[in-house]
Protein backbone atom coordinates (compact mmCIF):
# COMPACT_ATOMS: atom_id res chain seq x y z
CA UNK A 1 0.00 0.00 0.00
CA UNK A 2 1.20 3.49 -1.35
CA UNK A 3 1.36 6.11 1.16
CA UNK A 4 -1.75 8.24 -1.19
CA UNK A 5 -3.65 5.30 -1.09
CA UNK A 6 -3.23 5.15 2.88
CA UNK A 7 -4.34 8.76 2.59
CA UNK A 8 -7.48 8.19 0.81
CA UNK A 9 -8.50 5.21 2.55
CA UNK A 10 -8.60 7.19 5.94
CA UNK A 11 -9.87 9.90 4.13
CA UNK A 12 -12.70 7.47 3.03
CA UNK A 13 -13.17 5.99 6.33
CA UNK A 14 -13.43 9.07 7.88
CA UNK A 15 -16.14 10.44 5.74
CA UNK A 16 -18.23 7.05 5.98
CA UNK A 17 -17.84 6.26 10.02
CA UNK A 18 -20.77 7.40 12.23
CA UNK A 19 -19.68 9.70 14.90
CA UNK A 20 -19.81 7.78 18.59
CA UNK A 21 -19.40 4.25 16.82
CA UNK A 22 -15.71 3.59 17.21
CA UNK A 23 -14.66 2.46 20.99
CA UNK A 24 -12.38 4.83 23.02
CA UNK A 25 -12.65 7.68 19.49
CA UNK A 26 -15.84 8.87 20.44
CA UNK A 27 -15.12 12.11 18.08
CA UNK A 28 -13.91 10.34 15.31
CA UNK A 29 -16.45 10.32 12.22
CA UNK A 30 -19.29 11.91 10.99
CA UNK A 31 -22.73 13.13 12.72
CA UNK A 32 -24.70 11.40 10.30
CA UNK A 33 -28.35 12.15 11.08
CA UNK A 34 -30.93 10.92 9.84
CA UNK A 35 -31.90 12.74 6.80
CA UNK A 36 -34.99 12.97 4.96
CA UNK A 37 -33.98 16.27 3.01
CA UNK A 38 -30.92 17.86 2.17
CA UNK A 39 -31.13 21.30 3.32
CA UNK A 40 -28.87 23.87 2.51
CA UNK A 41 -28.51 24.40 5.94
CA UNK A 42 -27.63 20.09 6.76
CA UNK A 43 -25.42 20.79 3.77
CA UNK A 44 -23.45 23.72 5.23
CA UNK A 45 -23.06 21.61 8.88
CA UNK A 46 -22.15 18.40 7.22
CA UNK A 47 -19.31 19.90 5.28
CA UNK A 48 -17.76 21.65 8.02
CA UNK A 49 -17.73 19.01 9.84
CA UNK A 50 -16.42 16.58 7.14
CA UNK A 51 -13.73 19.49 6.95
CA UNK A 52 -12.99 19.16 10.87
CA UNK A 53 -12.97 15.42 10.91
CA UNK A 54 -10.44 15.36 8.22
CA UNK A 55 -8.49 17.76 9.11
CA UNK A 56 -7.64 16.58 12.41
CA UNK A 57 -7.47 13.09 11.66
CA UNK A 58 -5.56 12.80 8.83
CA UNK A 59 -3.16 16.17 7.98
CA UNK A 60 -1.45 14.75 5.25
CA UNK A 61 -5.20 15.54 2.84
CA UNK A 62 -6.07 19.17 2.38
CA UNK A 63 -9.72 19.55 1.10
CA UNK A 64 -10.23 21.53 -1.98
CA UNK A 65 -13.97 20.97 -2.51
CA UNK A 66 -17.01 18.84 -0.67
CA UNK A 67 -19.88 17.52 -2.52
CA UNK A 68 -22.98 16.09 -1.04
CA UNK A 69 -25.80 14.73 -3.41
CA UNK A 70 -28.95 12.34 -2.15
CA UNK A 71 -29.61 9.82 -4.29
CA UNK A 72 -32.77 8.06 -4.68
CA UNK A 73 -33.18 6.00 -1.65
CA UNK A 74 -32.33 9.02 0.40
CA UNK A 75 -28.72 8.10 1.15
CA UNK A 76 -26.26 10.79 1.35
CA UNK A 77 -23.21 10.03 -1.09
CA UNK A 78 -20.31 12.58 0.19
CA UNK A 79 -17.20 13.65 -2.26
CA UNK A 80 -14.37 15.52 -0.99
CA UNK A 81 -12.01 16.52 -3.42
CA UNK A 82 -8.53 16.17 -1.66
CA UNK A 83 -4.76 17.94 -2.30
CA UNK A 84 -2.06 15.65 -1.43
CA UNK A 85 2.10 16.01 -1.70
CA UNK A 86 1.03 13.33 -4.94
CA UNK A 87 -1.30 15.18 -6.48
CA UNK A 88 -5.44 15.82 -6.56
CA UNK A 89 -7.68 13.20 -6.02
CA UNK A 90 -11.47 12.64 -5.27
CA UNK A 91 -12.23 10.50 -2.60
CA UNK A 92 -16.17 9.10 -2.19
CA UNK A 93 -18.26 7.11 0.29
CA UNK A 94 -20.28 4.28 -0.15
Amino acid sequence: ETELEEIIQNVKTIISTLKGSVPLMRDFGINWQVIDTLTPELEMELKEEIFTQVERWEKRAKIKRISLETDQEGKVRTTVTIETNYGVVDVSSG
